[in-house]
Formats: structure tokens, C-alpha cells, sequence
């Protein structure tokens, strides 16, 4: 087990304190947690060496942290919890920085990012770029119960069909725009592969 206190560091400078991520528990080809995006990068297997995890999230202040020995535990922890898609993560810490020539096995996008200028800046990171079969939904299919009505009227006034490319360009309050992508995360996943 590692000291829990020098993982969080708040008063160490931004080099010194972890990088923050979550263990794919699941192996989802969406990521190990979509409430924080579309995308995400894909660490290569060595990285686990240099890594602590916790559960549930360090914002929550955990009891339950450690090396990856611990990561059966903790992943029996979080699967006994009921928890949304959302919030269904195992928060993990790499020590030390993040390369993108070594460190980074895949950057996973979203399809709607293909022929962007998002793929075209992933494309010059140094690692490979791969594409999860995507999120996309009509804003008929959001639940007002889940984020609010008022989501649900912002998801139909930015389009027919929304994507995370389409809500990446939007001009709206960033906490508007973040319950939106909750709504496009839990009821948009797709279930072909891209083509």
C-alpha cells in the first residue's frame, strides 16, 4: 500500500504530483471512464509498475488505496458497487510524467474526430491513433430525470443528432455542455464497430 497523502500532493508543484487516469477494470473500448470524454490514451502495459489506484474517486477521500497488488481488491470493491456508467471507475495515479513516444500505446477517439483537426494533432503525438465505435444520439433519447430539463432543451436547440465533435464546438456554458455529454455518454454508445 502506498502513503495516500504524498499520492494527492496538494501542496507539491504540478510536476511532482501524479498523473490522474482510471483502470480499464472492464476493458471497454469506450475507456474506464466516459464521464471524462470521448477520447482517452491508452498506457502501455509497463506503466502499471509506476502506478498507485484508489476507489472509489481521491475526490471522495478513499479508504481503499494501493499498488497494482491491490487491484483485485479494489476491483472487487467496485464491481459490489452500484454505481452509474459514469462514476463506475477505479481512479489510478501514474508517477512521473506521461510520453507520448513511450509511455502511450494508443490515442482512442471518437469516429466523429476523423478528417477534423483533432485527429490531425492526435496523429502528431508519436503514438498510434485508434477509433471506439462512437457516441451519438438524438436528444429524444436523453432522459430529463438524468441531468434536467433544461439539458434536454440544450441537446435539442445544438442539433438533430449529437456527437462529441459537435459539442467540442459548441459556445455554451462549460457546465451545460459537460451535463450534455453525460446524457450523449450514457444513452449515445454505439454498437458497430466504425467502419
Amino acid at each position: 500500500m502506498s502513503d495516500w497523502g504524498t499520492c494527492s500532493a496538494p501542496d507539491q508543484p504540478a510536476t511532482a504530483r501524479p498523473v490522474y487516469g482510471v483502470w480499464n477494470r472492464n476493458a471497454d473500448v469506450y475507456g474506464g471512464a466516459i464521464r471524462f470524454g470521448s477520447s482517452y490514451l491508452r498506457l502501455k502495459p509497463e506503466g502499471i509498475e509506476r502506478t498507485t489506484f484508489c476507489f472509489p474517486d481521491s475526490a471522495r477521500e478513499p479508504a481503499h488505496f494501493g499498488d497494482q497488488t491491490s487491484l483485485p481488491y479494489l476491483c472487487e470493491l467496485a464491481d459490489a458497487t452500484e454505481s452509474d456508467d459514469l462514476d463506475d471507475y477505479i481512479e489510478a495515479h501514474l508517477h512521473g510524467p506521461v510520453r507520448f513516444g513511450t509511455d502511450v500505446d494508443a490515442v482512442v477517439l471518437d469516429p466523429s474526430f476523423a478528417g477534423t483537426p483533432i485527429e490531425t494533432a492526435a496523429r502528431q503525438l508519436g503514438c498510434t491513433v485508434e477509433y471506439h465505435p462512437g457516441f451519438r444520439a438524438k436528444p429524444a433519447a436523453f432522459d430529463p430525470a438524468y441531468r434536467g430539463a433544461d439539458t434536454v432543451t440544450l441537446a435539442h436547440q445544438l442539433g438533430d443528432e449529437l456527437t462529441p465533435y459537435l459539442l467540442g464546438g459548441a459556445t455554451c456554458p462549460p457546465q451545460a455542455i459537460k451535463y450534455v455529454w453525460h446524457c450523449l455518454a450514457r444513452y449515445g454508445r454505439q454498437t458497430l464497430q466504425p467502419s
